[in-house]
């Protein structure tokens, strides 16, 4: 247990020291700011009501944890494996009489408390932000709006966990850096474009010669996105609905991420412990 917490210090000590994921993680935080304006200003116009502006919030923390969060996920992902895998010093690591899972838990516990923090503070920063600028309205909600933030931020982290596990498991069994990242990046717009687009699931149904119709019903079970469209539409946003309610109408959803999830991280285990020491 003492070595798996020392590679998960150091794992979470290296990614913070991470200056290209500096660039990834300024980027996220200047679109969390034009989010933060955009919010004020149409509540400002009158175009979000007083009782629908905490909605809005919790659905601009999740949705930005979630879609922009992947990209960072991503990164932190391929950082965590290529650098140590190129250098070499992944391979002399595994090589000392350490279990080669106690270097993957250690690396996986690492890059996961850094990913928390990160959408912790994230959560805490907007709805900060959101309450110096609209105080007045959120003052009444503030229960209910932090009671939800915890769920929020696991809907996140379980989202963006999916492409965190694939880019490790990318690199994990591809040694050219380049390659790698571009299939990590490839899987992410796939995962965002293709389950949702109509033409290009009718393009690979006339392809394959099967129903449409089937392939649609199939892409939109998959999708993550849809699954995050049902979390949305479940009542959890909503102050006034009961948050167990709104887990209950969410439940299969959260089933969904949890086994693709353990899914890839079996993967990443499996493809990690059989690699060969170069």
């Amino acid at each position: 247990m003492s070595n798996t917490l020392n590679i998960a210090r150091k794992e979470f000590a290296d990614l913070a020291n991470n200056k290209y994921l500096y660039i990834v993680l300024i980027i996220f935080l200047i679109n969390l700011l034009m989010h933060l304006v955009s919010l004020y200003n149409f509540y400002k116009e009158g175009s979000i009501s007083d009782p629908n502006f905490v909605k809005a919030c919790l659905f601009d923390v999740m949705y930005l944890s979630s879609i922009y969060g992947g990209v960072t996920a991503l990164m932190i992902g391929f950082s965590s494996m290529a650098g140590e895998l190129t250098s070499g010093a992944l391979n002399t690591l595994i090589a000392k009489p350490v279990y080669r899972d106690t270097v993957i838990t250690g690396k996986l516990l690492g890059c996961i408390a850094y990913m928390l923090l990160f959408f912790i503070l994230t959560a805490i920063l907007y709805v900060s932000s959101e309450f110096i600028l609209c105080g007045d309205v959120m003052a009444g909600q503030l229960l209910g709006l932090f009671a939800r933030l915890p769920f929020i931020v696991i809907i996140a982290l379980l989202y963006v966990m999916m492409f965190f596990l694939v880019s490790v498991l990318f690199r994990t069994l591809i040694d050219d850096n380049g390659m790698a990242l571009t299939f990590s990046v490839l899987f992410y717009f796939v995962i965002l474009i293709i389950p949702s687009s109509s033409v290009i699931i009718s393009n690979i149904a006339a392809l394959l010669g099967v129903d449409e119709v089937y392939l649609l019903g199939i892409s939109r079970i998959i999708d993550p996105k849809e699954s995050m469209v049902n979390i949305s539409n479940s009542g959890i946003f909503d102050p006034s609905f009961s948050i167990i309610s709104a887990l209950s109408l969410s439940w299969l959803e959260f089933a969904k991420f949890i086994v693709i999830v353990l899914a890839l991280l079996a993967l990443c285990y499996i493809s990690f412990l059989r690699r060969d020491v170069r």
